[in-house]
């Protein structure tokens, strides 16, 4: 649902070294919510150079601490996505800001700050 509804965006890749058999790829995904007042979620993955396999992962959101939720599912079928598109010649090196780059438009409206409720994760007290 996210992949398809264009919640990631701001995909970025950082080849660490030539040296280094992994690479770390982040990128940003709206929340599910349509009105949420919560910022986009953070993603990040480290992954195998040769094979593809993810190494590790994380999420901003609360089910991200355990590597493992659908922001960082949609982030892979999103790279799954540029990578056939990159086959195929669909992404071309010199063309146009990417459709896949697009977020989607968020409809939120100014609150007031006393109007905000702040709470804490209880996954994050210590």
């Amino acid at each position: 649902m996210f992949f398809k509804d264009r919640h990631v965006h701001n995909v970025e890749f950082n080849n660490v070294s030539d040296e280094c058999s992994y690479c770390y790829v982040r990128c940003k995904v709206v929340p599910s919510l349509p009105n949420s007042d919560k910022k986009d979620n953070a993603v990040w993955v480290i992954l195998s150079k040769v094979t593809g396999n993810v190494n590790s992962a994380d999420c901003s959101c609360t089910a991200g601490l355990g590597e493992g939720c659908n922001h960082i599912g949609a982030m892979l079928y999103a790279l799954m996505d540029i990578s056939e598109k990159n086959k195929d010649g669909t992404n071309a090196s010199t063309s146009a800001r990417y459709k896949w780059n697009n977020a989607r438009k968020r409809r939120l409206s100014p609150r007031k700050s006393k109007e905000l409720s702040f709470r804490c994760s209880p996954y994050n007290i210590e």
